[in-house]
């Protein structure tokens, strides 16, 4: 990450952005707004709305969205799933295949990028993963089509399935308690690493978690726009306190009040509540940027991918995945941000304190 702002390093020219919205997705905006797009050469982004991240965007590609668009979906993989289209692309949206292929096709390379979405989900059913391979009859797009829904060939027990053969995807193929690859960085054997929260310094200046929550009515910070939704979630983005938080702090229901830490601040309406414990700031994230009057709640949250939260043992993996060429959701590691294919958990590893404007 840090070579984006490192001439010498700098391999990055172009950033296409096609499945994710990380400018509020993602912890710590400031990352995103200040280090990583200002860095990028041209900034593309597939939305089918406008997000945090369209707003950075030197183009966007009008996606179709889901009911517009045919789709295989396995989910939670223990079936297939047909997801077809309700209506063709409105407007001047367009399904994914079709804007690869003229991408593909402007610079040359349309040979590789000429299939349709459904010629795309035909060659997914031909390669027959594993839970695929032994369902009988074969699954094709033709008895997609008629049944809609198939179940796949999975063991009954899962987890017998996992553990039968005993081999392992670690050096040795074993359970490793002790790693000799490892001792060069100082982890042969597994180690407490403290969370930012338990920092004792960091809890004297800031006594409250900071705990971004993700709503129920939402996916993600997807679907905000939706009025219905708004109605149920709120319309408006709130921090809520315990009774005996906002006691403390002096506030009540209704005040406006910040939430702050040493990484960024955020304004919202105070919503006292014993649902939450006290000790704890909560928001729910997903609300667009411009709702707020200062900065959005994941400016307060470490940022993934960078050396506040990658450890030695971190870096080493990231290092390793290159090497051996591993995948994530299908594509190569290597193409992929830091912040991506190698990044604890940080969003809710953060403190806060507030107070009342």
């Amino acid at each position: 990450m840090d070579s984006l702002e490192n001439p010498k390093h700098q391999q990055y020219k172009a950033y296409l952005c096609a499945f994710s919205n990380p400018v509020l997705n993602f912890p710590n905006r400031q990352l995103w707004t200040e280090q990583i797009l200002p860095n990028f050469e041209l900034i593309v982004v597939n939305e089918i709305r406008e997000t945090d991240t369209t707003i950075y965007a030197d183009y966007v590609l009008p996606e179709a969205p889901v009911m517009e668009r045919l789709e295989l979906a396995c989910a939670p993989y223990d079936c297939i799933v047909l997801m077809e289209p309700a209506t063709p692309p409105q407007g001047e949206a367009r399904n994914s295949a079709d804007l690869w292929k003229g991408l593909a096709d402007t610079i040359g390379i349309g040979e590789y990028f000429d299939k349709t979405e459904e010629d795309w989900a035909r060659l997914k059913l031909e390669n027959q993963p594993p839970p695929l391979a032994n369902v009988s009859p074969p699954i094709t797009m033709e008895r997609l089509k008629e049944e809609k829904i198939i179940a796949l060939d999975l063991p009954e027990d899962i987890n017998d399935e996992a553990w039968a053969s005993m081999k392992f995807n670690t050096y040795s193929g074993r359970i490793e308690f002790y790693s000799e690859e490892l001792t060069n960085i100082g982890f042969p054997m597994a180690t407490f690493e403290p969370a930012f929260i338990h920092d004792k310094e960091m809890t004297e200046e800031y006594p409250l978690q900071f705990f971004p929550g993700r709503s129920r009515f939402f996916m993600q910070g997807q679907f905000t726009e939706v009025s219905e939704l708004r109605e149920l979630a709120g319309k408006v983005s709130t921090v809520a306190l315990n009774p005996q938080t906002a006691a403390e702090k002096g506030i009540k229901k209704g005040d406006l009040i910040e939430v702050f830490n040493h990484r960024g601040s955020c304004q919202a309406v105070a919503h006292i509540s014993r649902a939450f414990p006290p000790g704890v700031a909560h928001m729910w994230y997903p609300y667009s940027a411009k709702e707020y009057l200062s900065d959005p709640p994941t400016a307060l949250s470490p940022a993934m991918g960078t050396a506040e939260t990658c450890d030695q043992y971190s870096t080493f993996l990231a290092d390793l995945r290159v090497r051996e060429e591993t995948e994530l959701f299908g594509v190569p590691e290597q193409l992929l941000l830091p912040v991506m294919s190698n990044s604890n958990e940080s969003y809710w590893d953060a403190r806060c304190d507030v107070r009342k404007l």
